[in-house]
């Protein structure tokens, strides 16, 4: 088990994701599975999960006079490590390198890591996406069938033609022009 902050003591696996809103959707695709609705609590943003908290650092300015900042930290760390044996990051195209490394630095040796996510999706607002290093070096898993939308939506269409360096088309119905 583990003291995760926000749910107290309860198996040692944790599902993470960038954002609230991946969180909710996860969440809300735990709970309507009975397999995985007890893990349903398990689901946070990385930020929560790491337990960023507000500290007050000193700095200088270019006077060489000191003042106060307040900065976001993250208390999980070397010092203070996770102690998961499971982790899935979903959104894993919307992680940064920055960010990835301090959840790394939490971790214990040989937590099992499970990244979810699309290339073709959205990347971190700074600094490249772990995602694409975890193709480069890990056992992957594509899907390739689309679940999410309608197979004749000319949006899906024109995507995975774009993806193969094809031209968008125009579809029939007006919805693509």
């Amino acid at each position: 088990t583990h003291n995760f902050k926000y749910i107290g003591d309860a198996p040692s696996i944790a599902i993470v994701a960038f954002t609230k809103v991946a969180v909710r959707n996860i969440q809300k695709a735990m709970k309507a599975n009975p397999a995985t609705e007890k893990f349903a609590s398990h689901c946070m943003t990385i930020h929560s999960l790491l337990e960023f908290e507000p500290v007050i650092e000193t700095r200088k300015d270019e006077d060489g006079l000191s003042y106060d900042v307040r900065i976001f930290r993250p208390m999980r760390n070397a010092g203070s490590p996770l102690r998961i044996t499971h982790l899935v990051v979903e959104e894993a195209s919307m992680v940064g390198l920055d960010l990835w490394q301090l959840l790394l630095d939490a971790l214990p040796d040989g937590v099992q890591i499970i990244l979810l996510g699309d290339i073709n999706q959205l990347q971190p607002v700074f600094g490249s996406p772990i995602l694409g290093y975890g193709l480069a070096k890990l056992p992957v898993i594509e899907l390739t069938e689309v679940y999410r939308q309608a197979l004749d939506n000319p949006i899906i269409a024109n995507a995975h033609r774009v993806l193969k360096g094809l031209p968008i088309q125009s579809s029939e119905d007006g919805r693509v022009a």
